[in-house]
């Protein structure tokens, strides 16, 4: 039951990415070239098989979930915009690398849909917020475990915009 969940999940979020790519002005062609590189790439055995790897699945499906909404979002509070941050919160929640998507969001506001830095900036400012204060949570959790060393405040902050785009390259 633990794999067809899985494997049902993984279909749901690939769809999902497919249309994230459309969403990102890609053609049919080239989203399902994308769609196909991100199912079938051999890193995501495990998220499929194992069900310590749920939370993959989870983080790619709510990502590709706000990349959709935010596109479609005409204002600031609209509902899509809402949407968008609520399915950001909930990638974020299952995996950290969730995190830098607003990065991705803002190049997204710039490069897809032409709006101007500034305005790029007030559009993804509430996911950034999130992922900002989900950083710190995460540093905060990670120092009280003591899975990382004691710093000071200003490390502490490099340490808070590291794990924002620890995976973005």
């Amino acid at each position: 039951v633990i794999h067809a969940v899985s494997l049902a999940l993984w279909i749901l979020a690939l769809f999902a990415v497919y249309e994230a790519c459309r969403a990102l002005r890609l053609g049919p062609l080239g989203a399902l070239a994308a769609t196909l590189f991100v199912g079938l790439h051999p890193v995501q055995v495990e998220a499929v098989t194992w069900a310590t790897g749920r939370k993959d699945i989870l983080a790619l499906g709510f990502a590709a979930l706000s990349v959709i909404a935010h596109l479609r979002a005409e204002r600031p509070f609209d509902r899509y915009r809402l949407a968008s941050l609520a399915a950001f919160s909930l990638a974020a929640l299952s995996k950290t690398s969730a995190l830098p998507l607003p990065i991705v969001l803002y190049a997204a506001e710039v490069l897809v849909r032409g709006r101007s830095f500034g305005r790029a900036a007030l559009a993804v400012a509430p996911s950034l917020l999130v992922a900002a204060g989900l950083g710190a949570l995460t540093i905060a959790i990670w120092s009280d475990a003591e899975m990382t060393r004691p710093l000071e405040a200003g490390p502490r902050v490099r340490l808070v915009l590291a794990t924002l785009t620890h995976h973005l390259e």
